[in-house]
């Protein structure tokens, strides 16, 4: 069943209005038709399912027939800061981000960071993130819909983590292997805000390296082999998903 977000809290017998983009999308993408049911996510997380009544210039109206409760949202914030990579890996990444579950994505320069946007670009290209983003999470039946940051530099996003009290997971060559990354992984728990940084083609440089380790963060390893940068952010995020869901 097609899955939208609205704006209202609504119950069983109300009536809701779908406008905009979304509007467009239902009559003519979908062609949704009197009759037809389809779910909206409401700000307090309920499922709705609701049945087309009709559509007018304002928009399609429904009626809504039931609401009940979902749990598809992991038990903890999980924040990507992803090393902005070259060409379109970040639309990637941003998708496959917020099937994971990852409640925010934040592009990040770093000092290996070959691509460099204006504002304009950047702006741009966050408007494109964000609506992958939208996308992914309603095909991945998510409640909450992940905010994509403009791109932010490196140390001004580990100062972020710092401040928010967040348990910090940093992937680096040059990490503990097996027994540190399980003790890293001991500290995600329900509640928590987690910061999950990834480094773009070429990974993070030393001082970068540093600065987090100086910031308490958690050096762990993704294995024994070399992974892209897409890999890499897919395989982390996995990690703290299962970690989150009691499946390791």
């Amino acid at each position: 069943m097609h899955r939208f977000f609205i704006n209202e809290n609504a119950a069983a017998g109300d009536e809701i209005l779908i406008s905009g983009s979304d509007m467009n999308h239902m009559k003519n993408v979908l062609r949704l038709r009197a009759g037809d049911d389809f779910e909206a996510v409401a700000p307090s997380g309920e499922i709705l399912t609701c049945r087309v009544k009709g559509s007018d210039p304002e928009g399609v109206r429904a009626e809504v027939l039931f609401a009940e409760e979902a749990d598809a949202e992991l038990s903890a914030q999980v924040v990507l800061c992803m090393g902005l990579p070259k060409s379109d890996k970040m639309d990637l990444i941003v998708q496959k981000a917020v099937e994971l579950g990852a409640s925010r994505i934040i592009p990040v320069i770093t000092e290996r960071t070959v691509v460099r946007l204006d504002a304009k670009k950047a702006a741009a290209k966050k408007s494109r993130w964000q609506t992958i983003a939208d996308n992914a999470a309603k095909q991945s039946k998510r409640t909450f819909l992940p905010e994509v940051a403009l791109p932010e530099d490196f140390r001004t996003v580990l100062q972020e983590a710092v401040r928010d009290e967040a348990l910090i997971l940093f992937p680096y060559e040059l990490s503990k292997g097996a027994q540190g990354t399980r003790e890293a992984l001991a500290e995600v728990s329900a509640g928590r805000k987690i910061y999950v940084f990834i480094g773009p083609e070429g990974g993070f440089a030393e001082s970068e390296a540093r600065a987090a380790a100086d910031a308490g963060a958690k050096c762990i390893s993704l294995g024994r082999r070399i992974l892209r940068a897409e890999t890499a952010a897919v395989t982390a995020l996995s990690m703290v998903m299962l970690k989150l869901e009691g499946m390791i």
